[in-house]
């Protein structure tokens, strides 16, 4: 099944770049030369991807409505704009990625190669797949349940069964994907059940180990019959125990969770976090997951051998994991002013990360070198 985009702009040479990048990226491609009847579409039609000339001040507004009505709320919107000064401006009215006029083929597919990873996983992330297979079930006080799954995500499962009242909140559970030979060992939630004639259960999980969820996300992404595309290849050019700054000219937009993976001579590292800050065209500032002794002692060994090899470029392979769609750019401001066991063994890279996605580029690399000056155990590339 084809990725589909909604492309609003009125200027043909746009246009035909555009069309040419999509193409070639096997995006599919509806246009619209005027915000009305682009409106009217956004309202029948699914989209994975919106993307708005925003050069005009009422298309803003339409990248503003596009989350807003029921079918593309989880459809990653793309502004174009003319100038960096209009860049703030376009992610408050809810764009994930910004592309610049005069657009280039190369510019622009560097960007769509981001949103494209993007919207597959976004889609991926809310594919059901219908199975009837047997689950174990083994709630909080000590009964079990034999049961059948009747719908499988990466969020969760559904149940065919008649829960009792008395099984609510957490349940164990344990299940093989048809035709896969892991089993699925999970925690999860009983998020509703009913017996309205047809006994049925949500389940949504809430604790899968790193083999389980990694099984479950291939199963799931061959029966969407979707390729797997490359990860986006990253430099580092500055990290500590608990964020890295990544130089890309595809850059994920804030609050996508990403999975990394990092190589450094014999040592191999995979680890997850949430962007935090970043720049189009140029690059991402990454906050780790874990908050761990043993994660940051990992961390430290990576530093550690990226500072004694003097003629590596550190690179990092990126794959997307999906957005946060509960936050924005300005619930960093609070986010940030909440201290954390990182934060108080004082590493400067992550505070900036955490405050500096409201500064312009110029001025967040202004504070970046300052906070290498402040960090000269950091590893940053010089």
């Amino acid at each position: 099944m084809n990725l589909q985009s909604l492309l609003v702009c009125s200027d043909d040479r746009t246009v035909r770049v555009l069309r040419q990048v999509l193409d070639e990226l096997e995006i599919g491609v509806e246009h619209c030369a005027h915000p009305p009847p682009a409106a009217k579409k956004l309202a029948r039609q699914t989209f994975e991807a919106v993307i708005v000339d925003c050069t005009a001040e009422h298309s803003l507004s339409l990248l503003k409505s596009v989350h807003e009505g029921q079918h593309n709320k989880k459809s990653v919107a793309v502004a174009i704009i003319d100038q960096e000064t209009a860049l703030r401006r376009a992610f408050e009215m809810g764009a994930h990625f910004v592309i610049y006029k005069p657009i280039s083929c190369e510019r622009a597919k560097s960007s769509f190669r981001a949103a494209k990873a993007l919207m597959k996983r976004e889609r991926r992330r809310s594919l059901r797949v219908p199975v009837r297979i047997p689950v174990s079930l083994r709630f909080q006080n000590g009964e079990g349940e034999q049961a059948f799954i009747s719908g499988l995500s990466e969020g969760g499962i559904s149940l065919e069964s008649n829960l009792p009242c008395r099984n609510s909140g957490i349940v164990g559970l344990c299940f093989t994907p048809p035709g896969a030979t892991t089993q699925i060992e999970a925690t999860g939630l009983i998020a509703w059940h009913n017996s309205d004639g047809h006994a049925r259960a949500g389940v949504r999980f809430t604790k899968l180990s790193d083999g389980a969820r990694g099984s479950l996300k291939e199963w799931l992404r061959m029966k969407s019959g979707e390729k797997a595309d490359p990860p986006i290849r990253c430099i580092i050019t500055d990290i500590s125990s608990g964020g890295c700054f990544l130089r890309t000219d595809s850059p994920f937009p804030i609050d996508t969770s990403v999975e990394l993976f990092l190589c450094v001579a014999d040592c191999r590292v995979r680890t997850e976090g949430k962007i935090r800050v970043m720049h189009p065209e140029f690059g991402m500032g990454v906050e780790f997951a874990s908050k761990t002794p043993e994660h940051r002692s990992l961390m430290e060994e990576v530093i550690g051998r990226l500072t004694l090899t003097e003629d590596l470029v550190p690179e990092v392979l990126v794959e997307p994991e999906g957005l946060d769609w509960g936050n924005n750019v300005e619930a960093l401001r609070e986010e940030s002013a909440v201290p954390t066991e990182t934060e108080e063994l004082e590493d400067p890279l992550l505070e900036l990360l955490r405050t500096g996605a409201l500064l312009p580029k110029e001025q967040f690399l202004v504070e970046l070198e300052k906070q290498r000056r402040r960090s000269p155990d950091r590893y940053s590339e010089n």
